[in-house]
């Protein structure tokens, strides 16, 4: 998976995929959208 920016880096809040995205990279499911968040990563 692609994302624009790595958790890691400073002063920037990091933001999961969109569901387009993740949909594009993972054909055989359906991604229906971000069930939650937190600080360790996103479902």
């Amino acid at each position: 998976m692609s994302s624009s920016i790595p958790p890691s880096t400073p002063g920037i809040i990091w933001q999961p995929p969109a569901p387009e995205a993740l949909a594009a990279e993972l054909p055989q499911y359906e991604i229906i959208g971000l069930l939650g968040r937190g600080g360790m990563g996103a479902v």
